[in-house]
């Protein structure tokens, strides 16, 4: 009996800022050929562009009638990883879960978890696959481009002029119209419309000279000073970290010190 030799599959995700443009990277080793895939959305999280790119190597892998192939697959985000082999709920990401599902269906593939910036050649490609992705797309909403995302109309909903003739949005969260808080991500130099009710997310506000001007004097707290705040105080959970994301440095830190 022939041994088949199994596909070796690497994929990373990255986003600047969480939302922010983002992008996925994919390297697939069979025999002596490498196989890289990318892409990227306007609009999305980290987490989401490493589901990405799982989805598009095992779509990869079914397209080009690799099915009966043994499949190891690397990611570095542990979460995830968990998420595949021990069979944790899940409650976010649920459109992107049932293409995952759906995707792996009838494929017989080892998850791994590589850990991440530790020199591994393909891992390393793969993020910067996915960073270089997610830097053009930066590049063409700073531009106001936004018609090159994957998906057209999701992206153009996020970016469009969404405020009503008195100025107020319509928050899905706690389904109000509500004025909506402007802010700068210093990330990504996107501008972000925050809930005046819940402060959660609401959309991106159109990258013109007045939301700019509106913008600028509320500089949100950055991905980076974010996760150093999480490292520091290890009692933040995950509804005070969509809080955090609301806020500026100063505020977060106030918020923090009278919370913690």
């Amino acid at each position: 009996m022939i041994k088949t030799t199994p596909l070796t599959i690497f994929t990373d995700g990255s986003s600047l800022g969480n939302p922010g443009p983002g992008g996925y990277g994919v390297v697939i080793l069979e025999s002596d050929n490498k196989i890289e895939l990318s892409g990227g959305e306007a609009a999305t999280t980290n987490n989401r562009m490493e589901m990405k790119a799982i989805i598009e190597a095992l779509k990869w892998v079914k397209n080009n009638n690799k099915q009966n192939t043994p499949i190891i697959l690397h990611s570095d985000s542990q979460l995830l990883i968990n998420f595949l082999t021990q069979n944790w709920k899940r409650k976010k990401n649920l459109d992107l879960w049932q293409e995952l599902d759906m995707a792996k269906q009838g494929l017989n593939i080892d998850f791994q978890w590589i850990k991440a910036h530790a020199g591994k050649e393909h891992n390393e490609r793969c993020d910067q696959l996915a960073k270089a992705q997610a830097l053009k797309l930066n590049a063409q909403v700073l531009l106001g481009r936004n018609e090159i995302t994957s998906n057209p109309k999701k992206q153009m909903d996020l970016f469009s002029n969404f405020a009503d003739k008195e100025g107020d949005y319509h928050c899905q969260n706690c389904d109000k119209k509500v004025p909506g808080i402007l802010g700068l991500l210093s990330d990504s130099k996107l501008i972000r419309v925050d809930c005046s009710n819940c402060e959660k997310f609401i959309k991106f506000a159109p990258l013109t000279d007045e939301n700019k001007k509106l913008a600028k004097n509320r500089i949100l707290i950055s991905e980076k000073e974010l996760q150093k705040l999480m490292s520091d105080n290890h009692s933040i959970t995950k509804k005070i970290c969509q809080k955090l994301k609301s806020l500026t440095s100063l505020e977060a830190k106030e918020f923090l010190k009278k919370l913690l």
